[in-house]
């Protein structure tokens, strides 16, 4: 009951974050040293300016520059909508359940329009909206179409139509990508200024394609409108369902179908950051009102490092010096003893091997004491992970270590592609590797699946889904 609870829990805040977070940091890299540069890698929903950004670090706001690397160009989708006579119940009922379901498809940058035409002329009531912004009002203006019971009323089609491309042309705020969908009965006032071929010529001037959704009554349709759809770049559809009117409009028209948010919008972010320490660093960015806390790591310095060693080698030389005195003089005081007796020298010489096996131990103690210094003063290696249910550092202080989804493992993994008991983390000659424990996804280097992987700094290898990754912090 508990692990159920702890994996409906994870997936809770997984979804929570994908579906509430606007932004997202995707690295962070030290780009240099005295001062440092810190280049962060920001995406984002929707567009922002830099007004809107601040950086902290270590609780005070840092100065930042900026640019935009990317962003989605939204696009503008026209709904006309025959709201006469014919339309009236079933037809109009299906369109606005089949367009209502729709929305959830198009991206939430795009721009939305719903314009209805009844006798001769269109009626735009409303401007594009956003959709991320405006989405609960256009379900709303879709709600409140409705069909005249009239259904001896005719429409005009063609110059509604015309009067929708001209409208939509003048929309300066909206996108260079503009689509006209049209949902008719197909039922043509006669004796009309406008016709097809007039509809394709302007279509094409403004380069706008028209879709056209035909629902079918038992009066005869104009089948000039499926000519109308192929010479625009659209298409054309006889339907009498909700369904499939839905079916066509995701086929039909270009939709760039979002299952989950995505961040379309890129942005770079440079700050210098004073007092930095080696390690991992800590800072957030505000943007608006939502909070990111990140971290970079800087690697020990280099030269430190080496005034390490060489305070330790000084320290050895000193004292196999001093050791070596110490044993030349008693071996001095000894040949003196022993140039009494014949008996004394043969001591003397067994004497000589013990000292100079003493000595040769002490050696070796004080460079093992060296080594272990020079260990404990080197950097601490640490695994970063990165899956589906976030990131994570572990810090190796034992080998080895079992790695896996089951809770039994040293370091667990909750990402279903990773499996119960998937690999051991040993040492072996100097260096970390990764072994396979018969894993379903195994152990991937470079797109290549191997069952024994050696773990480089700053390296990434996928265990499945999820990436491990060696820092020595």
């Amino acid at each position: 009951m508990a692990k159920h609870f702890h994996l409906i829990l994870l997936c809770f805040t997984y979804y929570f974050y994908v579906y509430t977070q606007n932004f997202s940091i995707e690295n962070t890299e030290v780009l240099s040293e005295n001062p440092y540069k810190v280049k962060i890698h920001l995406t984002g929903k929707y567009s922002i300016a830099k007004e809107d950004i601040k950086i902290f670090y270590n609780s005070k706001e840092t100065y930042f520059e900026w640019k935009l690397l990317s962003s989605y160009k939204p696009r503008a989708y026209c709904f006309l909508v025959e709201t006469s006579g014919f339309t009236h119940g079933e037809p109009i009922k299906n369109f606005k359940n089949a367009i209502q379901k729709l929305l959830n498809s198009f991206n939430v940058n795009d721009k939305i329009a719903i314009c209805s035409f009844e006798s001769n002329s269109v009626n735009p009531k409303s401007n594009f909206q956003i959709i991320l912004q405006g989405k609960n009002s256009l379900q709303k203006k879709i709600n409140d179409l409705t069909a005249s019971a009239d259904s001896n009323s005719k429409v005009d089609i063609y110059q509604s139509v015309w009067d929708a491309l001209k409208w939509l042309s003048k929309q300066k705020d909206t996108s260079e990508a503009k689509y006209l969908i049209v949902f008719t009965a197909g039922i043509h006032q006669k004796g009309s200024q406008k016709d097809a071929n007039t509809c394709i010529e302007l279509s094409k001037q403004v380069n706008i394609p028209i879709y056209v959704v035909i629902h079918t009554t038992k009066t005869p349709y104009s089948g000039e409108l499926k000519h109308l759809a192929n010479e625009t770049q659209g298409h054309h559809k006889l339907v009498d369902k909700e369904n499939q009117i839905l079916e066509f409009l995701k086929a039909a028209i270009p939709i760039e179908e979002r299952l989950n948010p995505i961040f379309d919008y890129q942005y770079e972010l440079t700050f210098m950051p004073k007092n930095v320490q080696a390690g991992i660093n800590l800072f957030e960015i505000k943007i608006k009102d939502e909070m990111i806390p990140s971290e970079f790591i800087v690697e020990k310095n280099q030269n430190t490092q080496m005034e390490t060693i060489l305070f330790i080698g000084v320290g050895v030389g000193v004292l196999l010096i001093v050791l070596g005195l110490l044993l030349g003089k008693k071996k001095k005081n000894l040949i003196e003893e022993n140039q009494l007796t014949p008996e004394l020298s043969q001591a003397n010489s067994t004497m000589n091997k013990t000292f100079e096996q003493q000595s040769n131990l002490s050696t070796t103690l004080i460079n093992q004491e060296a080594q272990k210094t020079a260990i404990a003063t080197s950097n601490v290696p640490t695994l970063r992970v990165n899956s589906a249910s976030g990131m994570q550092n572990y810090t190796i202080t034992r080998l080895p270590i079992k790695i896996g989804r089951a809770e039994t493992n040293d370091l667990i993994i909750m990402d279903n592609s990773v499996s119960k008991v998937h690999a051991e983390l040993i040492f072996e000659k100097g260096y970390f590797y990764l072994v396979d424990l018969n894993s379903t996804n195994g152990i991937v280097v470079n797109g290549q699946r191997t069952a024994k992987a050696q773990l480089k700094e700053n390296e990434k290898i996928y265990l499945g889904n999820a990436s491990i990754e060696l820092f020595l912090a």
